[in-house]
């Protein structure tokens, strides 16, 4: 089996009933039954939980490719006994027995302004690709991973710009406008980062330095009016993915 995990650049979200996303074309090339655990919203945390979770409770695949996304994303809980999506726009429910708590715009607000760091998404990011690195080599299972719409910024830290210490400022979050570069207590946790990435195999990475969004946008494949890509640029990626394999 073939087990992928991503947001919406890996569920195929938005295309058309005949059409299929990139894990398909993996499956149908190789031969080999996949399951495509993705879904669009998903953050870098619910990839990761849903991954490990897979392959401790079903059938150990032979192959993992994970399509990380952004990470100024997260999951929360909701006290009806559900996961969210958080996203910089929305909070959506996790769940498919099509309840939908009606709380979910003034949960958004809320963890908007009172929980949402993204240096603590980012730091959570590193690790977790780490984590999940190690653990699929403990157990020798072959993996890809790649960046879906947004860089990994790992270089960044390797070639020390300033642009990782921005990812160490504490408070750090989207658009906002009044970032400051670290003082020199956070500086502490820039070393911590850069020690972490240091220990990520970037061997196992498809295009460690770009996105599968901007690969396919330049190699000029179009988009549905949502920004999600159609079969072809799916099976363009596809192929980017078999011939690291």
């Amino acid at each position: 089996m073939i087990l992928s995990n991503g947001c919406s650049f890996t569920e195929g979200y938005d295309l058309p009933r005949n059409q299929h996303p990139w894990p398909y074309h993996i499956s149908k090339n190789i031969k080999i039954k996949n399951k495509n655990l993705a879904l669009g919203g998903s953050s870098n945390r619910k990839i990761f939980r849903t991954t490990i979770e897979e392959i401790l409770t079903g059938s150990e695949p032979k192959l993992v490719v994970i399509g990380w996304t952004f990470h100024n994303r997260t999951e929360i809980t909701h006290n009806n006994g559900y996961y969210c999506r958080y996203t910089n726009t929305s909070v959506l429910p996790e769940m498919s027995d099509g309840f939908i708590p009606d709380d979910l715009d003034e949960i958004h607000k809320f963890w908007t302004l009172h929980m949402h760091n993204e240096f603590l998404n980012y730091r959570e990011f590193v690790y977790n690709v780490l984590l999940l690195q190690e653990f699929l080599k403990n157990k020798n299972i072959k993996f890809r991973f790649f960046m879906a719409l947004d860089n990994n910024y790992f270089s960044d830290f390797l070639n020390k710009t300033e642009n990782a210490q921005k990812f160490c400022d504490l408070g750090w979050h989207w658009e906002k406008i009044d970032n400051i570069l670290p003082s020199d207590s956070e500086n502490n946790f820039y070393s911590e980062l850069l020690n972490t990435v240091k220990k990520i195999d970037l061997k196992k990475w498809i295009l460690p330095n770009t996105n599968m969004n901007t690969v396919l946008s330049n190699a000029g494949f179009s988009t549905d009016q949502t920004m999600h890509f159609y079969e072809d640029g799916h099976k363009y990626w596809s192929e980017i993915i078999l011939d690291s394999l």
